[in-house]
């Protein structure tokens, strides 16, 4: 099996936010509003100018305080956007009394120091780990450990990616740090970042934290179908020349054709975490045995998101969920085989009535004249054997009725199916022909008659006739045998 996983991508994230407003720490303004307002701008990594990660990811936010719309290279930001990503929470901590234990005062110590002293503490918070579900993990021990708590917490669960933090101390230092994310959606965390109070005269601060989004995942398709030569045995052969379709649920962007390889298989990229995706499958006339999607009511399609590793999440499974198994970035979708059956009834030719105890087997003759037998598990077909003793027997039961399905005709191709009567009911006579039949998409009842034995055995003056003149030819026999004996 192919498997692309997801991508490496650059995580600069650490990079990407600025980690503190340099030289804040100790730039007391005259005038400074006694509270302020932090409002978190929450970042996706794609710009409304361009798809490709690899460039976002690397593009710079400088963290001035101000209000921006686009990157240091005039690039616009993109909001992240919580409805379709999941939701993100930030904290802010008070980081004050801890900074100040390191000699750290706000208004007293210089900016060098002040940056050494941050970059100290947050390779303290996160070390050298990258991955967001082990950042916020050491987040988390390093709260725990230096025992802070949260003066103001926010959960983003809008397209508007805005948090907006009120009434704070316009002094001392603050830590903000995304708490709670979707870390399977993301390759990338918010950088912890470390402010200090006042900055300048501003009431309104704002921030620019962003998180690196997976956008380039590579899911895999494996196109089945169940073995037309043993439907039953649980194998299913993959499927080369299927088509499908893939397209956004919301129908923006370009509808994209995929076709199967020779395993049946179809790997294919540039899918985002957080997007829902419909996957349609659009054409397997190649295999026209098996369940064509083009008389289906509904075709099969599958409506799903991945995460950054590429396994996908079904949302919407049509037109049921058996024609779908979905194992971590595996998307195998099975066709069923076109089936059919045959029912007989078994009955008296006079009478009509229901025989009981008649055997038979089903026979195929192809277009060579070869010939096969069935092979049934409780009526439901295995397969095609060579020997006649191999065959089952089908027994007609005490209404003359025996029947069988799951016959796959039409990858059977042009071929003749027999009934052969292998032991009649008692008192009837073997059928010395073949009972031939049809097998297509509707089940047809089938009337095969017996005809009793020449011999009258039940009933009416034949029998006791016949008795009668064999009993006067076996005496007269035996008078003449006696005169005979006296005569010599």
């Amino acid at each position: 099996m192919k498997f692309i996983k997801v991508r490496q991508l650059l995580l600069a994230t650490f990079a990407v936010c600025g980690l503190a407003l340099g030289g804040c720490a100790v730039a007391q303004a005259n005038e400074a509003p006694n509270a302020v307002t932090i409002k978190l701008h929450k970042l996706d990594n794609r710009s409304d100018e361009t798809e490709t990660q690899h460039e976002d990811s690397n593009r710079v936010i400088e963290n001035t305080g101000e209000e921006l719309t686009k990157f240091s290279d005039g690039v616009s930001v993109t909001p992240y956007d919580a409805q379709k990503l999941e939701a993100v929470t930030f904290g802010i901590y008070d980081l004050t009394a801890f900074l100040a234990d390191k000699q750290v005062v706000s208004g007293q110590t210089s900016a060098e120091e002040f940056e050494k002293v941050r970059d100290d503490v947050i390779a303290e918070i996160v070390g050298d780990k990258t991955d967001p579900a082990e950042v916020l993990r050491a987040q988390k021990d390093f709260v725990k450990k230096h025992k802070l708590q949260p003066i103001q917490t926010k959960k983003l669960t809008d397209s508007s990616g805005i948090l907006t933090f009120t009434g704070l101390a316009n002094k001392g230092f603050y830590l903000i740090m995304e708490t709670e994310a979707p870390t399977h959606h993301l390759t990338g965390l918010s950088a912890p970042m470390i402010i200090g109070l006042p900055l300048s005269n501003r009431a309104t601060i704002h921030l620019y934290p962003k998180n690196l989004v997976a956008r380039d995942v590579d899911p895999e398709i494996h196109k089945v179908g169940r073995n037309p030569e043993r439907p039953t045995s649980g194998k299913y052969l993959g499927l080369e020349g299927v088509k499908f379709t893939l397209q956004r649920a919301d129908g923006k962007g370009e509808s994209r054709d995929l076709v199967t390889d020779k395993d049946g298989n179809i790997a294919f990229g540039s899918l985002e975490v957080g997007t829902e995706y419909v996957l349609t499958e659009a054409d397997n006339s190649r295999y026209p045995y098996y369940d064509q999607v083009s008389a289906k009511d509904h075709k099969t399609a599958l409506t799903f998101t991945v995460d950054k590793e590429g396994n996908v999440k079904a949302k919407e499974m049509l037109p049921d969920a058996k024609h779908f198994v979905i194992r971590g970035s595996k998307i195998s979708i099975l066709n069923d085989l076109t089936l059919g059956g045959a029912k007989f009834k078994k009955v008296d030719s006079k009478t009509e009535k229901g025989l009981v105890g008649a055997k038979f087997k089903v026979q195929k003759v192809d277009s060579d004249g070869n010939i096969f037998w069935a092979v049934f598990n409780r009526g439901t077909f295995v397969k095609w054997v060579d020997k006649k003793a191999n065959g089952t027997t089908l027994t007609s039961d005490q209404h003359g009725r025996f029947q069988f399905n799951g016959v796959p005709y039409v990858y059977d191709g042009k071929v003749t199916y027999n009934l052969i009567e292998t032991q009649a009911p008692a008192g009837y006579a073997l059928l010395k022909e073949a009972t031939e039949f049809e097998i297509d998409g509707r089940v047809h009842l089938e009337t095969i008659k017996n005809h009793s034995y020449a011999l009258p055995v039940t009933g009416g003056m034949g029998i006791w006739l016949f008795l009668l003149i064999g009993g006067l030819l076996m005496g007269g026999a035996g008078y003449l045998y006696y005169r005979q004996r006296r005569s010599s």
